[in-house]
């Protein structure tokens, strides 16, 4: 019984374990998923302002196309009327907005440059960080599913040396009751021979006893015709000495009629 309460009470440690190591991992996979969204989201965020920031540098650059188009038409419309200082103002004014152009380029350019830097740098910090807590985190929750899985290895050892003494004590209790039953056995069998000895003895005293009384019978009856045959002589004795009183009294009293008669005569 103790060492079936003793399972019982390590499979429930063991299932407890099992059921706070899928906890963790769930949690685990909770903060991941948590991550990923974040980290997804500032991928976006940092898309989209390069979207707002491309589509602004088309609109600046469109307005300089435009101008760059009017300074062409001039030109064109210059050189063909023929002018000479005016193509040549138009020319430079066409540099200077090529240069104003190229410069915008290169400013806009460096800035979506130091832009996309600082948001990298910003997404790599984030990640490194992620990655550090992450890591961290893991290591720790990596140790505590270690000392999760030696305690589940040790409570797994200890239900199997539980099941070896289970059926150890099994056994043993098995043998103990054929043991017992035998002994049992035993027992019955003496007693049941002590039994049949004396009851063999008393059979024969009986039987002894019997024949006692058999004899005892015999000689109570052959007593009881003795005593039948000597009632029978005293009772024909004393008949025998009834009718001789009897007599007796007969001649005595013919004697004194006798008597009384000769007293008469005379």
């Amino acid at each position: 019984m103790a060492l079936q309460e003793a399972a019982q009470a390590t499979i429930a440690s063991l299932k407890a374990l099992v059921q706070d190591k899928n906890v963790r991992i769930d949690e685990l996979r909770r903060q991941l998923e948590l991550a990923r969204a974040d980290f997804d989201a500032k991928q976006q965020a940092a898309h989209d302002d390069q979207e707002r920031r491309n589509k602004r540098l088309y609109q600046d650059n469109h307005a300089y196309i435009g101008q760059l188009k009017d300074a062409l038409d001039k030109i064109q419309h210059l050189e063909a009327q023929g002018g000479g200082q005016a193509v040549v103002a138009a020319r430079e004014m066409h540099q200077g907005l090529m240069d104003q152009l190229k410069q915008v380029h290169m400013d806009v350019q460096v800035k979506e440059i130091a832009t996309l830097q600082k948001v990298n740098h910003s997404l790599v910090c984030d990640v490194e960080a992620f990655e550090k807590g992450h890591q961290r985190q893991t290591s720790q929750w990596k140790a505590d599913l270690l000392a999760k899985d030696k305690k589940m290895a040790l409570l797994r050892d200890a239900i199997i040396k539980l099941k070896e003494e289970f059926l150890k004590a099994q056994e043993q209790q098995a043998e103990d009751s054929v043991r017992d039953k035998r002994k049992q056995t035993s027992q019955q069998h003496d007693r049941i021979d002590d039994l049949t000895d004396k009851n063999a003895h008393l059979t024969a005293t009986i039987t002894m006893l019997q024949e006692k009384v058999d004899g005892l019978t015999c000689e109570i009856q052959d007593v009881n015709q003795k005593y039948k045959r000597a009632m029978a002589l005293v009772a024909k004795s004393k008949a025998a000495l009834n009718s001789r009183d009897q007599s007796l009294k007969a001649a005595e009293l013919r004697d004194q009629l006798d008597r009384c008669k000769a007293k008469l005569g005379t």
